[in-house]
């Protein structure tokens, strides 16, 4: 090796997608616990109720809900990890007033409302699992974000990493999220302006309904970047739609007063906040 170059693995590029030995949440985060896994997984086959939450998703559109967002619910898990400076600042929590496990239980409760009662208590159960899997990974995250959206139009066609701590997803109708190992993306490539699909050279699809767990760039003792992802390129006009839901640990929230809904009356100094978010 020349002087001065640096291997993969000593700039941090060793990550890989790591399916989990059994099925099972368990599992999940026991391989997420692994250092070289940026992503992990487990596969659960199609969902029992798929075809009732297509037929749900064939009277609803994307543009019904802002950027396809059924119902989005922050949550104040843990003290802020920066510190503000400005004292008169209503967004930051001094570490009296936070979310625990039956708020949470509560979030994910409000999170399904919209929903049909046929699915609404599996997907529930999902956002409390791995709600609470999140929680143990990474217990000093300030922000826990819930989310639930229909997604057709609205994607991140790039390959990319994210700036939050993680974020796990399951795709209930559609095709999955594309995944990559670091030794399989071009990294000259990733950044450039316009289409970088050929930055990628083997490509893992999620199935429907598995679980994904993608460490974003904050995630503690990430080496190098997180997991590089993108969403599924359909060649269908038009493209098919996608019920996801979103679990994202987060160091900072930005709230936008315009977007806001306290979730208790006003004055209340509730943990729980909802916000408007980003792409997959």
């Amino acid at each position: 090796m020349k002087r001065g170059t640096t291997t993969l693995k000593e700039d941090g590029r060793e990550g890989c997608v790591v399916r989990a030995k059994r099925n099972t949440f368990s599992d999940l985060e026991k391989t997420a616990r692994r250092e070289n896994a940026k992503g992990a997984y487990i596969v659960r086959g199609r969902h029992p109720r798929e075809n009732e939450i297509a037929e749900w998703l064939k009277e609803k559109e994307e543009e019904e809900f802002e950027c396809g967002e059924i119902e989005v619910i922050g949550l104040n898990v843990a003290p802020s990890r920066n510190k503000c400076e400005d004292e008169n600042c209503d967004d930051c929590d001094d570490g009296e007033h936070l979310a625990g496990p039956e708020e949470i239980r509560e979030a994910c409760k409000k999170l399904v409302e919209k929903l049909p009662a046929s699915f609404r208590d599996a997907v529930r159960s999902d956002a409390e699992k791995i709600a609470t899997m999140s929680r143990r990974l990474c217990p000093n995250v300030p922000w826990l974000v819930l989310k639930l959206e229909i997604c057709q139009y609205l994607r991140c066609i790039k390959w990319h990493q994210d700036y939050y701590t993680s974020r796990t997803l399951v795709t209930y109708v559609g095709p999955g999220t594309c995944a990559a190992d670091d030794k399989d993306v071009r990294w000259d490539k990733i950044d450039v302006e316009g289409p970088n699909d050929d930055c990628v050279k083997n490509v893992k699809q999620m199935e429907t309904n598995s679980v994904l767990l993608m460490k974003g760039n904050f995630w503690p003792g990430i080496r190098g970047k997180g997991l590089t992802h993108k969403s599924p390129a359909s060649a269908k006009n038009p493209p098919p739609k996608r019920l996801i839901l979103k679990v994202d640990l987060q160091d900072d929230v930005i709230l936008d007063p315009d977007d806001v809904e306290e979730e208790e009356e006003e004055g209340d100094q509730s943990p729980t906040k909802r916000r408007r978010v980003d792409d997959e």
